[in-house]
């Protein structure tokens, strides 16, 4: 997954790029495209992109035999805490796989943004929102992260689930880390009733 135009634009970024060129001429890129089995987008591309574009990227994507996944954060917020990276407003997920639907496209795959490391192992400071960390119990954090998956199962049934997290960092021992993940992974499995695609 590359930095889209949407998130550069959000965020300021002053270098230009040919993300949507990725689409211009099949040929260009065909011995790339054989190698690569799945493209990701951000939760704001599908959010705040224009429908046009978004045709574009999945259409394209999916002609080349290439799958679809969105990178987004999933710990439904329902307390008084969390928000920002790895966390999801309670309607999210209904929102993208709405507009998804309506467009017409497909999404294969959702990438969950750090849910362990954000709402599991950060048990001091502030969020991006000022609020501190929810360190939730791995249940209810797999509880939570399940939301968002069964909120675009009701779009797409066969969507299928990974999650990106830490692995290493000198705030908590690998050991920990590696435990955490693995609970949490089965946790999530549990509550969502199928295995998860992928690890990041």
């Amino acid at each position: 997954g590359g930095l889209d135009p949407v998130v550069r634009q959000l965020t300021h970024k002053p270098f230009m790029q040919d993300y949507m060129g990725l689409l211009n001429d099949p040929a260009a890129w065909r011995a790339s495209a054989a190698k690569v089995s799945v493209f990701k987008v951000s939760a704001q591309f599908v959010l705040v992109g224009a429908p046009d574009m978004i045709r574009s990227v999945f259409n394209g994507m999916h002609a080349r035999h290439i799958k679809m996944a969105v990178e987004m954060g999933s710990i439904v917020r329902l307390d008084p805490c969390g928000g920002g990276e790895g966390y999801a407003p309670p309607d999210m997920a209904d929102k993208m796989g709405k507009k998804l639907r309506g467009l017409g496209v497909t999404l294969d795959e959702m990438a969950l943004d750090e849910p362990v490391w954000y709402g599991h192992e950060m048990t001091t400071g502030m969020t991006p929102l000022h609020q501190p960390y929810c360190a939730y119990p791995l249940k209810v954090l797999a509880q939570r992260a399940a939301m968002s998956i069964k909120a675009m199962r009701k779009y797409f049934p066969g969507v299928q689930a990974g999650f990106i997290d830490v692995v290493s960092t000198g705030l908590v021992p690998p050991a920990q880390l590696a435990r955490d993940d693995g609970e949490f992974a089965g946790l999530l499995q549990d509550e969502i009733g199928a295995r998860l695609a992928f690890f990041h």
